[in-house]
């Protein structure tokens, strides 16, 4: 995917367009660490792991890329590689066809007491 992503930036920037942000979004922490720390971050489970694969974390270094973290119920790629149900199908339909925009997608953190207009905590 990384490859894909840098010929699209490269494209970009041939064709006059300034590319400022190049952000991948993973859901998976110890990925996140890997991507982002190289060998620094490698256990006994990813010693094995070799030198030529840290492109990722290359490119991360050198600011053509960057990584952070998104939550794996609002992981949009999930809607081209899995099969939705009921209301995750629906919001990600609505987001791909234009029909809301990314900003109406930010949903409020789950578990926490959020103020009504009665001022009593909800969940």
């Amino acid at each position: 995917m990384m490859p894909t992503i840098l010929w699209a930036r490269y494209f970009l920037k041939a064709q006059g367009y300034d590319v400022t942000d190049n952000i991948i979004y993973q859901d998976n922490q110890s990925a996140i660490l890997l991507e982002k720390n190289g060998k620094a971050s490698s256990s006994k489970r990813t010693k094995h792991i070799a030198v030529r694969y840290f492109f990722i974390t290359n490119r991360i270094q050198m600011g053509e890329a960057g990584i952070e973290w998104c939550p794996t119920e609002d992981m949009v790629a999930d809607f081209m590689t899995k099969p939705l149900q009921g209301s995750t199908f629906t919001r990600f339909r609505d987001l791909i066809m234009g029909a809301v925009s990314m900003k109406d997608m930010v949903r409020k953190p789950r578990g926490k007491a959020v103020k009504s207009g009665s001022g009593v905590g909800e969940l």
